[in-house]
């Protein structure tokens, strides 16, 4: 049987403002939005396209 991995996204605030996608265990961005719902919306197409 194959062995699935499995890679998480966080949304978190990020310190200067707005919202960053971060891969579990990652300090550096995937992407950076003003509003927590676009980044919500874009670190669920990530996770499907992992």
């Amino acid at each position: 049987m194959a062995k699935r991995t499995t890679r998480t996204h966080h949304v978190v605030p990020n310190p200067e403002g707005g919202w960053d996608i971060r891969r579990g265990g990652s300090s550096r961005s995937s992407g950076h939005f003003d509003v927590k719902k676009d980044a919500v919306g874009r670190a669920r197409e990530i996770s499907r396209n992992a």
